[in-house]
């Protein structure tokens, strides 16, 4: 049993606990991320057959590295995540919701309804495809693609955070289109309504109007919403590996 190798296993499996969805949330008790980290922690260290630092301050400096790996790679399956919330924040605004906060255990913060519906919803379907199934078996390759203690911090990652900042608002924008151009045509419709009938409230009806047809809309666009995202979803574990892989061999 090698006692450092292990610390520094658990530093990477705690860091990605702490970040990761599901995890890395308020819904999951801070003793039982504790415990996972532990467990998974040792089974995963054999895996990494590199040399471990034995001096005090390059194993301080490993363990800080190991921490930011794991931190990141969570940080990733949110980022990929982060999309869905971006629909639900466009929704919210079309529809009216904006203004309604709730609190949102998942990210720690108070959120629009549409934005925590449609993030709770993403989370069951990534749960039910296998997506926790996918990150496990991810977090044991990086052991194998990444020694412990072989990270090296630099700028080869930067194109990769780009990229998925750019899929953020892609993924966003596909999600909420079928709601937005329902609400476009319903607005169209109303203001040629109001120019034929001036007498009527137009925003009084408008209102509740977009929320009913938004809805609705929403509700029937959830089976695409599904097809939609389980190519991300099976994609998640190959994304967190091409991060391992950036930070395995940047300069």
């Amino acid at each position: 049993m090698d006692l450092g190798r292990d610390l520094l296993a658990i530093l990477r499996v705690g860091g990605f606990f702490l970040a990761a969805p599901v995890f890395g949330s308020g819904v999951v008790p801070l003793w039982v991320r504790t415990a996972l980290s532990l467990v998974v922690g040792m089974a995963l260290a054999p895996l990494s057959h590199g040399p471990v630092p034995t001096a005090l301050l390059p194993y301080l400096l490993a363990a800080g590295k190991e921490v930011l790996v794991g931190l990141g790679m969570g940080y990733v399956v949110n980022l990929l995540l982060a999309g869905v919330q971006y629909a639900g924040g466009l929704l919210d605004l079309q529809m009216g919701f904006g203004l309604s906060q709730v609190l949102n255990p998942a990210m720690g913060a108070p959120a629009p309804v549409l934005t925590n519906l449609l993030y709770f919803v993403a989370l069951v379907l990534f749960i039910v495809s296998g997506g926790l199934e996918s990150l496990l078996l991810a977090l044991g390759a990086s052991f194998r693609l990444l020694p412990l203690g072989a990270a090296h911090l630099g700028a080869g990652t930067l194109p990769l955070f780009i990229g998925w900042g750019a899929d953020i608002f892609t993924l966003g924008l596909s999600l909420a289109m079928p709601v937005l151009a329902v609400l476009l045509i319903l607005n169209l419709a109303l203001g040629i309504l109001s120019r034929a009938v001036p007498q009527l409230n137009v925003f009084i009806l408008g209102m509740p109007l977009q929320a009913a047809f938004g809805l609705l809309i929403l509700l029937a666009s959830l089976p695409a919403m599904d097809l939609a995202l389980r190519p991300v979803f099976a994609g998640m574990a190959g994304q967190l590996l091409k991060l391992v892989g950036a930070v395995g061999g940047s300069a």
